[in-house]
């Protein structure tokens, strides 16, 4: 099974707070979660697809 994690470790992670991903997942924006009941979980695979989607080359 692949590895979850939590609103507080996805927002160490990411340097924000666990309120701007709670705000986006009110606004519906682009990183995927998961709900477990009440729970919310982020999945590895969409976390490191997000951050994939965020990163800007150089020239």
């Amino acid at each position: 099974m692949e590895r979850l994690y939590t609103p507080a470790q996805v927002s160490e992670m990411l340097g924000m707070s666990v309120k701007t991903l709670e705000k986006w997942r009110w606004e519906r924006r682009n990183l995927p979660y998961v709900k477990l009941g009440a729970a919310v979980r982020y999945k590895e695979s969409d976390l490191k697809a997000w951050l994939d989607g965020h990163t800007i080359g150089v020239r």
